[in-house]
């Protein structure tokens, strides 16, 4: 236990004096001497009243002056902030710690029960910050996380209280979505399931009531460009303007996924090489990966490195990223154009996998091409792995841009 101050009545300037002594120390409470206090340096200061047991004023090196009781329960020394002085008068500070005194004598233990009071009352949307700095330091799509729970959690659950939830609460959140949405749903779904599990770790709730939730089948995504849907394509981002005609051009002919393709960095192009080395910090899996780029990429490349600018990023913004993060209104006016509603940003890196097999190249180059798999682990031995890979992309693209010219 910290050392405690301890206020003589008279100092020679008539104000109280302070002096260090041992924790048995203790001092009458009152107002003038609890202002009158020193501010640690470090750690909490407790200065313990003479009136009323356990009853303590903690001062922290901020100068935050807090009433707390401090009571040995089965053996172990429980401290209850009571609130803060001076909104919490030293009057009921004194008739707050003698009812938890009386508390301790009849056999119940304060500190449990108002851990288990805050309990039933938090509300999910209290607990949610806490789950959310958890995930921001492992989990990549964090923030997809937080567009589902502000969007389709919070304002069915958000207001009552974890303790309350049950399972049909977190399966109505689900089977909202379910009709119209069923991936949507699934992944609503395991956020809830581990939101409530993290809640229940924390000790926060007594069990997690979505585990076990019913989910929706879901069918996999096919959706790819033809020869024709290719021309189109192209066509309408030939009058997009810039960035986006460059971007959509080349989440084309790298078949890379479009958060690698907007924070492209020009540290990881080699354009002499033809080689686009994404590092795992920036892959979807965490693994590194070598993307050959075909002519048509590199020409757009070499075309924006003629004013980058001293830029890091291919695409810069003035976005909080550095780099474009959204692309959702610029691909909405692409499609009107192209006449391709139903278009997705990754149906085009579909499209490349399914050219690729279609060209009869092997699951080994389509998982190359894709970077569905790690790249050689030494960059010396990166062309062995691009090499290939950039003959079959060569052949499929030539196909796709047969007829342009």
């Amino acid at each position: 236990m910290s050392n405690v101050v301890v206020l003589r009545p008279v100092g020679k300037d008539g104000l109280p004096e302070q002096v260090t002594s041992t924790p048995t120390k203790r001092l009458r409470l009152s107002d003038a001497r609890i202002s009158a206090l020193t501010v640690p340096a470090k750690g909490a200061s407790y200065h313990y009243d003479t009136d009323v047991p356990g009853l303590a004023i903690r001062i922290m090196p901020s100068g935050i002056r807090s009433f707390v009781s401090v009571k040995k329960i089965h053996g172990k020394a429980q401290r209850i902030t009571l609130g803060r002085w001076p909104g919490l008068r030293l009057g009921d500070a004194r008739r707050a710690a003698a009812r938890i005194n009386g508390e301790v004598a009849a056999g119940s233990n304060p500190a449990t029960d108002r851990k288990a009071a805050r309990a039933r009352a938090e509300t999910c949307n209290d607990h949610w910050p806490t789950y959310l700095a958890h995930i921001t330091r492992k989990n990549r799509a964090w923030k997809r996380d937080e567009e589902r729970w502000v969007r389709d959690v919070a304002p069915m659950l958000g207001r009552k209280a974890m303790a309350s939830i049950a399972a049909g609460d977190c399966q109505a959140v689900v089977d909202a979505l379910g009709s119209k949405h069923p991936v949507k749903a699934n992944r609503v779904a395991a956020l809830l399931g581990a939101f409530f599990g993290h809640a229940l770790k924390a000790e926060r709730i007594q069990r997690n009531p979505a585990r076990g939730l019913s989910r929706y089948q879901e069918c996999p995504r096919d959706r790819f460009l033809s020869g024709e849907e290719v021309q189109r394509f192209l066509s309408a981002c030939e009058a997009t303007p810039q960035p986006w005609c460059d971007l959509f051009a080349l989440l084309l002919w790298t078949g890379a996924r479009k958060s690698a393709v907007m924070a492209m960095r020009w540290s990881d192009l080699d354009l002499s090489a033809g080689v686009w080395r994404i590092p795992a910090s920036a892959a979807k899996n965490k693994q590194a990966a070598a993307v050959p780029l075909i002519e048509a990429a590199l020409a757009i490349l070499r075309r924006r490195s003629g004013f980058r600018d001293g830029s890091l990023w291919v695409f810069p913004s003035s976005s909080k990223a550095g780099h474009v993060a959204h692309l959702a209104k610029a691909w909405s006016n692409l499609l009107k154009s192209a006449a391709l509603p139903d278009l997705r940003p990754h149906d085009l890196r579909r499209t490349v996998g399914s050219w690729l097999a279609a060209s009869g190249a092997s699951s080994f180059v389509i998982q190359k091409a894709l970077t569905h798999k790690s790249a050689a682990s030494a960059k010396a031995y990166a062309h062995l792995d691009v090499e290939p890979v950039r003959a079959a992309l060569d052949t499929v693209t030539s196909a796709m841009q047969a007829g342009r010219h």
